[in-house]
């Protein structure tokens, strides 16, 4: 069995898990009580949803039981997916049209940043609407779409060979492979090639893949969770050869809940809470928006401030339209925290 094909397989038995569980659990049921409630909340926990996201399902599901008078255990899967179905439709749709760029999607753990990337690369299938990359339906994972994406992610199982062996047999489905960028990946992240995979610290096979993943300049790369097992010269390093080897015909797609580690590299920012996109905007528009400020005094216009020992770091309307950096970790707690005035600035 290939590489990644144990990857698909991986990802697909973890989509079944969950909704095996339940639907177990559900037939060792012969009403509808709490201590079932109980149960299909901490699986769907378990299941990495979220609390706050598991929460929400059962008490909707405990009024619509209620409501239609519904005592057949066997009914309430249809009614999970009806739930969860008109939980993540809503108004909006996750819409990117940008140039060539590097996009950073940051939410606390069990929002779906996981499962947004497994959407788009056609590893798991929405239950409505359909994620499409350049107007073609990932699900059907033609080949011809396929050699224009490459997904690493966050943890895996390595094969038993080489970095240099995996990438001779994987690199030809992928044109734009460069051999001498993979060369210079590797020694920057200080990488001996010839070291069998599965024989290395977890840390020294994120970097591995990290360096293969960048020379093959796919249109588009997302990569799930990147900084996580690295040090922090590895992680400098890592920001040196995006700068290096992102250009203008690729789009680097970056999931993580570490917002600071690519501060300074990204062109658009997307922010992900339970079931709803708080923030999709380009620097551009974030900037041209937002004034982000450092002040002896509380601002009476501020968005959102956080007090240090030097005063007050606030985000201020930018009404002047004056040139400034968008400080990325202050803008993610002020979209979790005050949501409502963060997507104002937009509303106006």
């Amino acid at each position: 069995m290939g590489f990644f094909n144990k990857i698909k397989q991986g990802l697909k038995k973890t989509r079944e898990s969950i909704s095996g569980s339940i639907g177990s659990m559900l037939n060792s049921f012969t009403k509808i009580d709490e201590e079932l409630f109980e149960e299909l909340e901490e699986l769907l926990v378990m299941g990495d949803v979220g609390m706050p996201t598991a929460e929400k399902i059962c008490a909707e599901l405990r009024t619509r039981v209620k409501e239609e008078g519904v005592t057949d255990p066997q009914l309430i899967m249809g009614m999970i997916q009806d739930i969860v179905a008109e939980m993540i439709s809503g108004d909006e749709e996750l819409h990117i049209q940008t140039k060539p760029s590097i996009i950073l999607v940051i939410g606390v753990n069990g929002v779906g940043k996981t499962t947004l990337i497994h959407l788009i690369c056609g590893l798991l299938f929405p239950w409505k609407g359909e994620c499409k990359i350049d107007n073609c339906n990932s699900v059907q994972r033609s080949p011809e779409l396929l050699c224009h994406y490459f997904f690493l992610p966050e943890e895996m199982q390595m094969p038993t060979e080489s970095i240099y062996q995996f990438a001779a047999r994987h690199s030809v489905f992928y044109p734009r492979f460069s051999r001498k960028d993979f060369e210079q990946n590797l020694e920057e992240l200080h990488i001996d090639g010839k070291q069998k995979l599965s024989a290395v610290s977890y840390g020294q096979q994120k970097k591995a893949m990290l360096a293969y993943a960048l020379a093959l300049h796919t249109p588009l790369t997302l990569l799930d969770e990147p900084t996580n097992g690295l040090d922090i010269t590895s992680r400098q390093a890592l920001k040196r050869i995006i700068s290096r080897t992102v250009d203008d015909e690729s789009t680097l797609f970056i999931s993580t809940h570490q917002a600071h580690d690519f501060e300074n590299l990204l062109d658009h920012l997307i922010i992900l809470s339970e079931g709803e996109i708080l923030l999709n905007r380009s620097l551009d528009e974030i900037s041209e928006r937002l004034l982000f400020v450092r002040t002896a005094y509380l601002p009476e216009d501020s968005l959102y401030s956080e007090q240090d020992l030097h005063g007050y770091f606030s985000i201020l309307p930018n009404e002047e339209g004056e040139e400034n950096t968008p400080d990325i970790e202050l803008l993610y707690k002020a979209a979790l925290q005050v949501p409502e005035k963060i997507k104002m600035i937009w509303n106006e």
